[in-house]
């Protein structure tokens, strides 16, 4: 039987494999350029620094689930989202550990 972790971890792996190497380079990049301001960001803070759009919607939280890990993050706050299309959801604030 199947965990919801592990079908999450499933559906987060083909969602990041069907995105093109461009996106995820960009997103890589405006990761990096967050990352070195010292302050806190959102996803929203990533989605807004990107030009390229993600193939599928979950193609961001999926980035998201592998990032925390590879970047090292660490949430230190939350925020209420900003994008009309949010719903005014609180979003966590991340910055890098240490």
């Amino acid at each position: 039987m199947k965990t919801g972790k592990k079908l999450r971890d499933e559906g987060t792996a083909s969602v990041l494999e069907n995105s093109s190497d461009e996106w995820k380079f960009e997103a890589d990049l405006c990761m990096n350029r967050l990352i070195a301001k010292g302050v806190p960001f959102t996803s929203e803070d990533l989605r807004d620094a990107m030009t390229l759009p993600p193939h599928h919607p979950n193609a961001m939280g999926g980035y998201w689930i592998h990032a925390v890990k590879r970047f090292d993050l660490e949430i230190v706050g939350y925020k209420k989202a900003e994008r009309v299309k949010s719903r005014a959801h609180v979003l966590p604030m991340w910055i890098k550990k240490g």
